[in-house]
């Protein structure tokens, strides 16, 4: 890995949490729908507290291994994020971007962009 300047991973790291927020907002919805089926009496009790229990267990701890700096390099996370939709290229700034083409490239994130027609491949 190339080393890279304090203030751009200062930058990756906050688009990680950034990225991080945004896919747990994501899995809360998917747990509110359970509490609103619990609610309309469409499930029971211990039905949600199962959810809730494999929300913690598996959901939860995912995502925090996925965005964990001691195992996931923040510009890995980032790549992941834009890959996945989490995060748009416009909010990743263009000194960032060198840092991250090995990892987009791994993701598919340039190839995939074209073939969907939403941008030029990265550089």
């Amino acid at each position: 890995m190339q080393d890279i300047p304090k203030r751009v991973k200062r930058t990756l790291r906050e688009l990680a949490g950034c990225a991080h927020a945004a896919e747990l907002a994501r899995e809360f919805s998917a747990l509110s729908v359970k509490f609103d089926e619990w609610k309309a009496g469409r499930i029971t009790v211990w039905e949600l507290r199962e959810a809730i229990h494999r929300f913690d267990c598996d959901t939860a701890r995912t995502l925090a291994g996925r965005y964990d700096e001691r195992n996931v390099p923040p510009e890995i996370s980032v790549a992941y994020a834009l890959t996945a939709g989490l995060l748009d290229e416009d909010e990743v700034p263009e000194e960032a971007m060198p840092y991250l083409a090995q990892a987009l490239g791994f993701y598919g994130y340039g190839a995939r962009q074209a073939r969907d027609g939403e941008g030029d491949e990265l550089p």
